[in-house]
């Protein structure tokens, strides 16, 4: 009989100095060869000059308590074993299981959050180990639209507050990614810089060095995903989207996996775990090349979406499937290649709209211009008009159909664009995508390398 995979193990140490107690929960995971970890319990967001009361459970649990005046946080780490199963071996994890109390609401939302460092400078195979970005920023991860992405993969910016050429910025050692439901600002005037590559999902994590094992944490909702100075990551969760007023509480769970390095499984798992609200928006593809478009606030509305790419104002040949392809993490991705050109185009349903991402590469020995067209048909305007709906497509510079033009040889471009049908007036659909062009013109600069 095989062994059982032993659980991770759970404890408690504090760092005291004059200003703050920094505790730390420690947890040690013998099923991954070296891999212990801390948790500081927490960064930000709460008095730090409270000390954590640790009470070790007989499970093998931790209850950590933090208290100010009448509000209580309380944090129950629960280890624990995944057994064998969606095609995967046994797997450990740790859950941390957030309760915000208090005597009235204030007491509640006056945690506005928690801000879990959780670092990785004891694991081993995971730390920087002297060499910061290629042994520990360039195995970290995030979801983007184009799936599993590798920190490394992403455009980074400059920390604001050190000169551009210090070493910590060339290239840059820490940064802050958003994700797509809030808006990209640029970059701060003191701060981390904010990548233009956006997390799809509450997930960041990081893969060990030899390949073998990944390591990720995730939340229901993150306000933004952060990769830091001491070998650390960043879920940020959005506690106060998680207040019960019935209760008076504000409850979250996060949950920290331990396992074989395989990202599709993690994300089913992921997904299996905290059962995200669908998009308002939904898109189908159909067998014509189009998306078939679906709002929940307006089910008898029908609309469909095509995107067509010139080259030199011929119409690019596309690949053989003509279709779009679903994929495992819940993107669209359409494209194809023909005589100097291969083009990829990303559609991914957020909310009430569905961001769009096109990217055109010049394979030819001379320049060349392309064109984006998106057809966007709703089949009666007037029913959508009476149902309160509106809809829209708009691409980054302003336009319904694009220009990407002067694409030098062996180069490519890219283009942003959001589609909307949602139930609300038309100066709410103009100001939503005021909104786009604003934010497309701050987070800049964005690319989108093509799949090989």
């Amino acid at each position: 009989m095989a062994q059982a995979l032993p659980k991770p193990k759970i404890t408690v140490s504090y760092n005291e100095r004059p200003d703050k107690v920094i505790t730390l929960v420690g947890i040690e995971v013998p099923s991954v060869p070296g891999f212990a970890c801390d948790v500081w319990c927490y960064e930000q967001g709460f008095d730090n000059r409270q000390r954590g009361e640790a009470q070790p459970q007989p499970d093998g649990s931790m209850i950590l308590t933090h208290t100010r005046g009448d509000t209580t946080v309380k944090t129950h780490i629960v280890p624990g074993v995944l057994p064998a199963g969606d095609g995967g071996p046994a797997m450990a994890y740790a859950d941390f299981n957030i309760t915000v109390s208090g005597k009235t609401k204030d007491d509640v939302m006056a945690v506005t959050s928690l801000n879990p460092c959780w670092q990785m400078r004891r694991a081993e195979g995971f730390s920087s180990d002297g060499k910061f970005v290629e042994n520990f920023v360039n195995q970290c991860f995030v979801f983007t639209e184009k799936g599993f992405t590798l920190l490394k993969e992403t455009t980074r910016f400059p920390d604001t507050r050190k000169p551009a050429d210090d070493e910590r910025n060339s290239p840059p050692w820490v940064q802050n990614y958003l994700p797509v439901w809030r808006r990209h600002k640029g970059q701060p005037e003191a701060f981390w810089g904010t990548s233009t590559d956006r997390p799809i999902y509450s997930l960041v994590g990081e893969v060990s060095r030899d390949g073998k094992y990944l390591t990720a944490f995730g939340c229901l909702q993150t306000n933004q995903l952060g990769q830091g100075w001491h070998d650390c990551l960043h879920i940020s969760p959005n506690l106060r989207g998680e207040y019960d007023e019935g209760a008076n509480e504000i409850r979250s769970h996060w949950r920290m996996y331990f396992m074989e390095n395989d990202p599709e499984r993690l994300l089913r798992l992921y997904l299996a775990d905290f059962k995200l609200e669908p998009p308002f928006l939904s898109a189908t593809p159909r067998r014509d090349g189009t998306l078939a478009l679906s709002s929940k606030d307006l089910p008898a509305q029908k609309a469909t979406l095509a995107l067509r790419v010139f080259v030199d104002g011929e119409l690019a040949s596309v690949d053989a499937a003509r279709q779009w392809r679903q994929q495992p993490w819940g993107a669209l991705t359409s494209g194809g290649a023909g005589p100097g050109v291969r083009y990829c185009i990303w559609a991914n349903p957020v909310g009430d709209h569905i961001d769009l991402v096109v990217s055109v590469a010049n394979s030819s020995r001379k320049a060349i211009d392309g064109r984006i067209e998106a057809i966007f048909d709703v089949e009666d305007r007037s029913s959508l008009a009476e149902a309160g709906g509106v809809a829209g497509v708009l691409w980054e510079d302003g336009q319904v159909s694009a220009d990407l033009a002067g694409i030098e040889p062996g180069e490519f471009k890219t283009l942003r664009g959001r589609v909307y049908l949602l139930k609300a007036e038309r100066a709410e659909l103009q100001r939503l995508q005021n909104q786009d062009l604003e934010e497309w013109r701050l987070a800049v600069p964005f690319s989108r390398a093509l799949p090989e």
